[in-house]
């Protein structure tokens, strides 16, 4: 899914059952009305946040080929600031919770929990 698709039809977002499951509950309680634009700018947010994950799961695929250290500095630079911002936002936080990342490695699920647990370190949500 790429960011085209997205803005245009985000509603195409929910093709994905776990996504469409997640977002349902999430938006249960909104009155008909505001539910769909909420619903399709949930699903933007999703797929932005999708989007800039894998760029890190590019590096990530590198990093379990062996091509690259995990002590490489481009790695190192995304655990200290993109991921930590990405799990600390609402979305990103939200995403991590309704299992929204299985998609990706066990590493990179880790490194996401990691950068969560570092905004959030007591568990408070």
């Amino acid at each position: 899914m790429n960011r085209l698709v997205v803005d245009r039809n985000p509603m195409v977002g929910l093709c994905w059952r776990n996504i469409s499951d997640a977002v349902k509950a999430k938006l249960q309680n909104v009155p008909e009305p505001q539910r769909q634009k909420q619903t399709e700018d949930l699903i933007r947010q999703i797929y932005y946040v999708y989007i800039v994950l894998d760029q890190y799961a590019q590096l990530d695929d590198l990093r379990s080929r062996g091509y690259m250290s995990a002590d490489d500095a481009k790695i190192i630079e995304w655990k200290r600031s993109m991921l930590p911002n990405l799990m600390g936002s609402e979305v990103g936080r939200w995403m991590l919770e309704n299992n929204l990342m299985e998609y990706y490695s066990e590493m990179m699920n880790k490194d996401l929990r990691t950068a969560a647990a570092s905004i959030h370190p007591s568990g408070s949500k």
